[in-house]
């Protein structure tokens, strides 16, 4: 019998790496684009003519005069619920589907693909996880 295709020889990745990975890649997430919609989101839903001096103003707002760490911290409103959601979020994706997805295999794998063939069973058992 050959090796699996993907090299990893049989070995599995475990609950925590699955867990830690997604967990941080929600973090990454939030650290890279959460100001990026923030300033997108401003920049849009300002109603006056934008100018070069009232740019700072439109973007930090009520930070726009204080200092760099504070303009920085202000383009992160919400930060706590969206690091909840967006966190829990990524750790059961990337985390628990692949978890429910082989428990569903290995106890009702053969009914899956009895019932509805190869390709479809596969496909509703990503779809019972939540994939």
């Amino acid at each position: 019998m050959s090796p699996p295709a993907d090299g990893r020889m049989g070995k599995r990745e475990s609950g925590t790496a699955r867990v830690l990975g997604s967990g941080a890649s929600g973090v990454a997430e939030l650290l890279v684009f959460h100001p990026v919609d923030t300033v997108a989101k401003r920049l849009m839903s300002n109603k006056a003519a934008i100018s070069a001096t009232g740019l700072n103003n439109i973007i930090f707002r009520s930070a726009a005069q204080a200092p760099i760490t504070s303009k920085f911290i202000s383009l992160f409103p919400g930060l706590g619920y969206a690091a909840g959601y967006k966190i829990a979020q990524r750790v059961y994706k990337f985390g628990g589907q692949p978890y429910f997805r082989d428990m569903i295999d290995k106890n009702g794998g053969g009914w899956f693909r009895d019932t509805f063939g190869k390709k479809n069973g596969g496909m509703l058992m990503h779809a019972a996880a939540g994939r």
